[in-house]
Formats: C-alpha cells, sequence, structure tokens
C-alpha cells in the first residue's frame, strides 16, 4: 500500500507526507525545504533491501539492529546515530523475534533520492 500526500504547514511551507507498506516494512517519510526524514518500522527478521545512494545519509536507531555496510554488519543500539556516505552499500536488519525502528534524513525528495538496488 502506498499513500501520497502534500499539505501546507500552518506556518505557510509545502510539506508532503509518503507512506508505503511491505511485507518488510512501514515506512513514513516527511519532506520539508529540501530534507526528508524517514520513518522506518522494520518487522522482526526482515531487513530493507540492499541499496546506496549519490547523496549521505544520518540514521538514527530506536531500537537494536544490524547496519551492513558494504561487506560488514554493525550491531546497533537505541539512539545509536550512524552516517552512511555517498555510495556505500548498506541496509538495516531487524533480529528475529523482535521489530526496530529507525530515522534517516537526507537531502531532496525520494523522487529525486535514485538508490542503486543490489
Amino acid at each position: 500500500m502506498t499513500l501520497d500526500t502534500t499539505f501546507s504547514h500552518p506556518s505557510g511551507i509545502a510539506m508532503r507526507n509518503y507512506v508505503k507498506q511491505t511485507e518488510e516494512y512501514a515506512l513514513f517519510d516527511y519532506q520539508m525545504e529540501g530534507v526528508t526524514l524517514s520513518v522506518t518500522e522494520l518487522h522482526a527478521g526482515k531487513a530493507t533491501r540492499g541499496h546506496s545512494h549519490d547523496n549521505p545519509e544520518l540514521y538514527i536507531f530506536q531500537g537494536d539492529a544490524w547496519l551492513q555496510l558494504g561487506k560488514q554488519k554493525h550491531q546497533v543500539s537505541k539512539g545509536e546515530m550512524r552516517l552512511v556516505e555517498a555510495g556505500i552499500f548498506h541496509r538495516v536488519h531487524a533480529p528475529p523475534g523482535r521489530p526496530t525502528r529507525f530515522i534517516a534524513v537526507f537531502q531532496g525528495s525520494r523522487d529525486e533520492k535514485r538508490a542503486t538496488y543490489k
């Protein structure tokens, strides 16, 4: 399921809300003035699709997970922040039996953000 809406914030700034749900995750994007804040709820034992981008992303973890950067996996915990540099293959894995949530912040919109999937 995908839902895409645009609305005006009381300050007059145009905002966009994008929602996508799959078997692996639920994704909620909030876009404003060239920046996207994306909240992903990753189901227990599932992983995001591995990919890389032309721009860096800042990840903020709200639960335990594994962050794969290239061929290495790094265990991350609630409250940790990780910068994923441009061009680095990455994906997030939720532990078995426990869902996780993370926030990704990046420049531009999901439409402009061209990912290369592997």
